[in-house]
């Protein structure tokens, strides 16, 4: 297997949109086959498969629920700890976006407060599902707004002591995978983009798990 700690602007492969860079180019030599996806604008852990039986293992895996997953997102806005459950499925008025509906598919989300500074809060977020967009709406269903998120009604600048912050992208960090491979127990981290460590500092020594 391949794993990368994926860049903000960057997207996964080619079926997402065309005309620019992907993941699976820049490992063309590797001809990866794509496990899962992030958003464009998401950073952190992504992982991908040398061999076709490789993907097909690691896919069930996580349709199945057994990749433990752990992302941190910048909001604006204040969190209770809690687990959110609601179905997700297409906007029909916007065709990129995401929206709750009741026959949409079921969607799990775990949500916990790490650290607030200001206007932002700093928010661990563990989904057990997989849903496109997913903790995005699923923080816009808590009244929580994700830094530079303009999809889901982020803004993308905030005072924080006095000092103006602008967000280029949603605030979101796949920090880390924990999943059992051909025996092995395999745990995946990626450290915190810049962008984020600016606002938290203290998130450079966060070991999540």
């Amino acid at each position: 297997m391949i794993a990368v700690d994926k860049p903000a602007g960057v997207i996964v492969n080619e079926t997402e949109t065309s005309g620019a860079a992907t993941v699976v180019d820049q490992l063309r030599w590797q001809a990866p086959f794509v496990v899962h996806r992030l958003d464009r604008g998401t950073t952190g852990v992504l992982l991908l498969a040398k061999h076709g039986w490789s993907a097909a293992a690691l896919g069930r895996s996580f349709e199945e629920r057994e990749v433990r997953k752990i992302y941190v997102a910048i909001a604006t806005g204040l969190v209770e700890d809690q687990r959110v459950s609601a179905a997700i499925g297409p906007d029909p008025r916007r065709p990129r976006a995401r929206k709750l509906r009741p026959d949409g598919k079921d969607a799990i989300t775990h949500l916990r407060s790490l650290e607030v500074n200001g206007p932002l809060s700093c928010v661990e977020a563990r989904p057990e599902t997989g849903r496109t967009h997913q903790i995005r709406v699923h923080l816009a269903a808590v009244e929580l707004r994700s830094s530079g998120d303009l999809l889901y009604g982020g803004v993308d600048s905030a005072h924080v002591r006095g000092t103006l912050h602008r967000s280029t992208r949603p605030l979101l960090h796949a920090f880390r995978l924990s999943f059992s491979h051909r025996g092995r127990d395999l745990d995946l981290m990626a450290p915190m983009p810049a962008d984020m460590l600016e606002l938290f500092p203290s998130l450079a020594d966060c070991n999540l798990g």
